[in-house]
């Protein structure tokens, strides 16, 4: 989708990449709707000079503690991402012994 400029906006977070289809935002935007997005600050400025008019705000976690505890669960949640389809086929394997 990136590739095709299908995207509004996009960025990468712990290695993954996110974004939010072009063809949905002009959609809403011409039936007269408001759209909320929950984005990453790169993606919120790249919103904002493309809709100079849009409303943005940040919301911070309540610590920087808590904020390198979620992206610590981040982290984690994507490695076990990573893993589980070795580890299917670990499990597979063990079953046919």
């Amino acid at each position: 989708m990136i590739a095709e400029d299908a995207l509004i906006e996009h960025a990468q977070y712990v290695g993954n990449y996110y974004g939010t289809p072009k063809a949905y935002v002009e959609e809403q935007l011409d039936k007269g709707n408001n759209v909320i997005l929950e984005i990453e600050i790169q993606g919120a400025m790249n919103i904002k000079r493309m809709f100079p008019d849009a409303v943005l705000m940040f919301i911070t976690p309540p610590s920087a503690a808590e904020l390198e505890k979620r992206d610590s669960v981040a982290e984690e949640q994507k490695m076990r991402r990573q893993l589980k389809p070795v580890f299917q086929k670990s499990n597979r394997g063990s079953r046919r012994c």
